[in-house]
């Protein structure tokens, strides 16, 4: 395995403001959760810029699962993406794709899929290579690694999208790692270059069942 990530020191000071915060702020990512355990990882050095959490959704770092469904079905996936607080990320939902996927048999509609699948890359660590895995190798707290996995996918230079029923149409996406089909499930696909070099996908089932994610490098 071929990890590209910063030191752990340095992924910490990325996300803790210089100054300190207000007491009883609950904002700012505590100095006290520095982790030391690297386990082989390399962390690419992200911008030394403070990360404050009022912008991210505070649920997503203390509960799991508990996402609500989109009932009504509504809104584009910029707007789902930007309520659960990534108004940065980049998306690849090409209208070609996306109607031809709405027209697959499934419970699920997309802006239900989107959520979840999001919420699960956040708040799943499951998966040995997940998202919030990696983060948590280096951070042993969960709250924290939460706070820091967000801010790092609310950049331009993560992308997600959704895997097109031909995955070649699209450069740069490709099909589950693990063989999941797009015909019984949205596939997502995500990369987050500050974060790593791993490829993600998260799974939502079209029948309703349970969502997962892993990464893979």
């Amino acid at each position: 395995m071929n990890l590209r990530f910063a030191t752990p020191t340095t992924l910490l000071a990325a996300l803790v403001s210089c100054a300190a915060p207000p007491a009883d702020d609950g904002n700012m990512i505590p100095e006290s959760n520095r982790g030391n355990r690297t386990h082989g990882v390399t962390w690419i050095a992200p911008s030394a810029t403070p990360v404050r959490l009022g912008a991210i959704r505070r649920d997503l770092f203390d509960t799991a699962g508990e996402t609500d469904s989109v009932d009504d079905c509504t809104g584009t996936p910029k707007e789902i993406v930007e309520s659960m607080g990534l108004q940065e990320m980049t998306l690849s939902f090409p209208k070609e794709d996306v109607d031809e996927q709405v027209a697959l048999d499934g419970s699920v509609c997309i802006q239900d899929a989107i959520a979840k699948g999001l919420e699960s890359l956040l708040t799943d660590a499951s998966d040995a290579e997940s998202p919030l895995a990696l983060v948590l190798d280096l951070l042993n707290d969960e709250r924290a690694a939460r706070a820091a996995l967000s801010a790092f996918l609310n950049r331009k230079s993560t992308r997600f999208a959704l895997v097109p029923l031909d995955w070649n149409r699209e450069p740069g996406i490709y099909p589950a790692e693990n063989g999941e089909s797009v015909e019984s499930n949205w596939l997502f696909f995500m990369t987050a270059s500050d974060l790593s070099d791993h490829l993600f996908w998260s799974i939502v089932p079209r029948d309703g069942g349970a969502v997962t994610n892993y990464g893979f490098n």
